[in-house]
Order: C-alpha cells, then sequence, then structure tokens
C-alpha cells in the first residue's frame, strides 16, 4: 500500500512515488491520509491547491443564466406545444417548463398563477432577446401584481428562494 511518510515526501523521485500509487489498490483515499498529506506539505503546496479549488469553485458559481441557453431548454422539454412562435412566452420554474400563450394585456400574476406557484410567494425574473442576461430577481407576494409588461418571446424564471435554477 502507498503511503505518503514525513520521510518519503519530497525526497523520493516521482517515477518511484507514481509506481507505488499505480500499485496501491484503486480505493477512495481515507481521510487519515488526506489529513496527514495535509499536515506534513509545505505552504506553497498547501496555497497551491486552496487556490486551485477556490478558482473551480469560483468557475462553477460564475455560470451565467443567459436567454438563448433558458430559451433552448425550453423549447426542447415542449417540443411538442402548439402555440404559434411569434405569440409565445417561455416559463421556467421549479418543476416542468412550459410555453404560455401570449395575449395584449396578460400579466406577471396570470403567469404566476399558471404554475405551482399559484397563491405562494415567489421570486421572478423577467429575461427578454434585448437583454439576455440575468440581473434581477423580484419578489412577488401571495396577491401582489407585478406592474412589469410581458412581451412576447419573453423568458420568465420563477423560483421559492431568489437563487439560480439549474439547467
Amino acid at each position: 500500500m502507498w503511503r505518503l511518510t514525513k520521510s518519503s515526501w519530497p525526497n523520493d523521485s516521482v517515477e518511484r512515488i507514481a509506481a507505488d500509487a499505480r500499485r496501491a489498490p484503486s480505493r477512495p483515499l481515507h481521510p487519515a491520509a488526506i489529513a496527514h498529506f495535509w499536515r506534513y506539505a509545505s505552504v506553497t503546496v498547501r496555497v497551491i491547491l486552496l487556490t486551485v479549488l477556490l478558482l473551480v469553485c469560483e468557475s462553477v458559481y460564475a455560470h451565467r443564466v443567459t436567454y438563448p441557453a433558458c430559451r433552448r431548454f425550453v423549447e426542447e422539454r415542449c417540443a411538442t406545444n402548439t402555440t404559434p412562435q411569434d405569440e409565445r412566452v417561455f416559463v421556467l420554474a421549479t418543476g416542468p417548463p412550459s410555453i404560455v400563450r401570449f395575449h395584449k394585456g396578460i400579466t406577471l400574476r396570470e403567469i404566476i398563477d399558471q404554475t405551482p406557484f399559484k397563491g405562494k410567494v415567489a421570486w421572478i425574473c423577467v429575461l427578454r432577446t434585448d437583454h439576455p442576461v440575468l440581473d434581477r430577481w423580484t419578489r412577488v407576494g401571495r396577491k401582489e401584481k407585478p406592474k412589469d409588461e410581458v412581451k412576447p418571446l419573453d423568458l420568465i424564471l420563477l423560483n421559492e428562494d431568489g437563487n439560480l435554477i439549474e439547467i
């Protein structure tokens, strides 16, 4: 079994350590082995590992929700929808996505009431073709009627707590 000991790190050659690692059984690292490595790793190695971890976490968190990606997702899931192309309002909520027929005077409350958020507090964000990147969430109470105008081809994001919806 390959073990990282104080005497073998960093004095042994990389080839010997790699050969020992290949002979080791393939199983997850034991938490004690990780703690042992962390204890004897130099400060430079720790800083490098933490920097890489933070960069990976930041890049995952920094994924932006865009209009084209969300619209494509809703259209793929609602492929059998017969609503005319120019009269669609795309709705992406926690639950199955949907396409609602646009009509003059349609309100956000009307759209919210067609989702599982009917009678509940919801956070809403409207994405448009001319403003394709998510910028703000608005809280809508149970009986509130938001005054934002709905336009054809809008994408309505609905959520319980204002966090991003995973696609």
